[in-house]
This record gives C-alpha cells, structure tokens and sequence, in this order.
C-alpha cells in the first residue's frame, strides 16, 4: 500500500523522527512512502503566536535554551548542504537522499493536499504533530487515515500529552498510533509502545525517546498493515482524559516540581 507521511514544518524534530522511521523501514526492507508532505501553516502569526504561548509556559530561561535549540538547528539544516552530519537536520534533505517525493501543504483539508493523496494513490495517511483537524472527507479518502499520538491513549489524549503525563508523575509514558475520526484521539488503536520516564528526564529528552520507540512502532504497524495482520481495538474512553495545551501556571508548578522543558545539558547532548 502507497504511504504518505504528513509532519509538521520544523527543524527540532520532525526530521530525525522521519529519518528513524525510514532507517526501520529500510532496514526491514520494506517499501518507502510514495511521498513525504510537510504541513506549512500560510497564517503570517502563527510563528508568533507558537512563541509567546511557548516562553509563557517555559518561562525565560528554559525559553532560551528552546531558542538556543531551534537556532542552532535550523544552522545545520543549512549547513548539511556542504557537510555531513550523522543525523539530518531537515526533511528535504532525507527526502533528496531516500529518493522520495517531497511537497509542502498549508492545509491537510485542501485540495492540493487531496490531490496529492489521488495522484500518489495513497491508502496510508500517517500523520506526526498536525495542529490542524482532519475533515471528514480527508479521513475518508485513503483507507488508512492514522495519527501518531505522543503518549497513552485514552487516559492521555489531546495536546502535549508528554507533558502531561511527566507534570503528573507518571514514571512511564508512551506512543500510540490509532485511526483518526471526528473525535479527537478516540479511533481503534493500531499500535502501542511505552517507555520509563526518569527523575533527571527533561520534556526534550522525552521527546527523543518517542521518536526512538514510536519510528520503530510505526514502521512495524505499516508492515503489519500491508500483510494484513495489523490488530485494532476500541480504547475504553469512559476513564480519559483530554488535555489542552497548558497554561501559565501550568508551566510555573511545573518548573516549581523541578522539572525542566529544556536544559544546557539537552543543547550539547541533542548534538554531539
């Protein structure tokens, strides 16, 4: 079946999230996706808007090192050009060496976006951190309509569930990988996968070991898919939980239970 990853447009982590994916795929000498789409907000704020809701919820110094991170990234994702490095640092690139299509998207209910699913006779959607609801019609025009949730599904759905889990402290968290339908977070679960959370773990850390165990998750999931074996089931919602992005003083009791979003440690240990 034709695979069409769409991720959000970022330096940080959509690339090293895809290029695990592909290096699992590869490895498993299964068949790469048709293409690789990057959703592209055309809003002229929204970068903006992302900042101050962020550096509210980190506070200065934490909001810094996240500054720090993202700066020194988007360098590499310019700099991989003329050097190699032992990860990629932007999503066209992997796409120029994996020998995939690459296309952008300001919207995933387009009809750009739904021309593209036509055209590549996608039957797999995989989507990874869009902020951006899927219509009905999207969900319905592959057979495959799938989203990659960062955390435990169902007593974690909605936004930034590692978060939520650490700020509640859980000492595992995990991925899930589940169909998309009108409700949010609430589609047959195709695919689980945990992991500890560790007292010295900041947020960034927690997002690395997603990406480590949740590429891993999704390529078996579309391995099981095409030979017809994958197993879904209905997660019992009646003991969930759906969580928005936090607040102000949700990032204040946070950093007040001392745990950290960003760390000087997570600037040189993201890179070396």
């Amino acid at each position: 079946m034709n695979t069409l990853f769409v991720i959000q447009k970022d330096s940080l982590y959509a690339p090293y999230y895809i290029q695990r994916i592909l290096e699992h795929m590869k490895n498993g000498k299964m068949e790469l996706p048709a293409a690789i789409c990057c959703f592209n907000p055309a809003e002229h704020n929204f970068l903006i808007k992302q900042a101050s809701k962020r550096f509210k919820l980190y506070g200065a110094k934490q909001f810094i090192f996240f500054c720090a991170l993202e700066l020194i990234t988007k360098a590499f994702s310019y700099l991989e050009n003329v050097v190699s490095f032992k990860r990629y640092y932007s999503i066209p690139k992997i796409c120029s060496n994996f020998d995939i299509p690459y296309v952008e998207t300001a919207s995933i209910n387009s009809n750009y976006f739904h021309d593209i699913i036509r055209q590549k006779n996608i039957e797999i959607l995989i989507s990874i951190a869009i902020n951006e609801k899927f219509s009905q019609e999207t969900i319905n025009s592959v057979s495959y309509a799938l989203n990659v949730h960062s955390s435990l599904i169902p007593r974690y759905r909605g936004l930034m569930g590692l978060f939520w889990a650490h700020y509640d402290g859980n000492t595992e968290t995990g991925v899930t990988i589940h169909r998309m339908v009108a409700k949010y977070d609430a589609g047959a679960i195709l695919g689980q996968c945990k992991f500890s959370i560790s007292d010295s773990d900041s947020l960034h850390l927690l997002y690395l070991k997603a990406i480590e165990h949740g590429s891993r998750m999704i390529s078996d999931t579309i391995e099981q898919i095409n030979n017809n074996i994958a197993n879904e089931y209905i997660p019992n919602l009646s003991d969930s939980g759906y969580y928005g992005f936090p607040g102000n003083l949700d990032g204040k009791k946070y950093r007040a239970l001392g745990k950290n979003f960003y760390t000087l440690k997570d600037l040189w240990k993201h890179y070396l």
